[in-house]
């Protein structure tokens, strides 16, 4: 235990308070227990301090609990995010070709003065437009790694919008269509932490995915 926690229990009680807190203790056969304890101060009529009382509860099972609940939600919150992180790629992949072809194009046609200046603008516009959705698909993963829990007002399509965006090319390769019956144009505002709707909705389409895939080659 940090030594500032003493230092605070023993100023609390000297001063005439009662402290409530936890506390992790050594066994002496190695080991370790965890309490629940409250410590008042036991005081003479003249004032003086002449003792202190110990309430103490074993609660070492409520804490290995706790701990082996907040590994579980670690090791699963590491899943998901390979899970993103794959969805992620296979999002870039597409426009990333699509940008290198056009590259390659460009390159070919120049040398062989085949490409006119229509042409050029036209092919340009439309690396630019693959490079602009690239920097979407970044910043919705950064939405979702962020780790402050504020609440804000926000568009709830956009947010389903930014799941079904993640999970797109990776449904695709795998033959399965989404039926995206939302209105783009309609803004519902609600209150909610950026990301996590995006992130619900990207392991749910991936658990789904799984299944179906299973179906099909069972």
């Amino acid at each position: 235990m940090p030594s500032t926690i003493f230092k605070d229990l023993w100023t609390t009680i000297q001063n005439n308070n009662v402290w409530q807190g936890e506390i992790k203790n050594l066994k002496k056969g190695g080991g370790y227990y965890w309490i629940s304890t409250t410590i008042t101060p036991e005081v003479a009529e003249n004032g003086e301090i002449i003792g202190f009382l110990a309430v103490r509860q074993d609660i070492t099972s409520e804490k290995e609990l706790e701990s082996n609940t907040k590994k579980l939600y670690e090791a699963e919150k590491l899943a998901s995010l390979g899970e993103m992180i794959g969805n992620i790629a296979h999002q870039s992949r597409q426009p990333l070709s699509a940008i290198s072809s056009s590259a390659s194009s460009i390159k070919i046609e120049n040398e062989l003065d085949l490409l006119s200046k229509e042409d050029l603008a036209n092919r340009m516009d439309l690396m630019m437009k693959k490079t602009s959705f690239l920097s979407e698909t970044i910043n919705t993963f950064r939405n979702f790694l962020k780790s402050d829990k504020e609440y804000k007002e926000l568009i709830l399509e956009d947010e389903i919008f930014d799941g079904l965006n993640v999970t797109s090319s990776t449904l695709k390769n795998h033959d399965i269509n989404i039926i995206n019956t939302i209105n783009p144009e309609q803004k519902t505002q609600i209150k909610m932490v950026q990301g996590e709707l995006p992130q619900v909705l990207v392991n749910i389409l991936n658990n789904a995915k799984d299944i179906l895939m299973e179906k099909k080659y069972n």
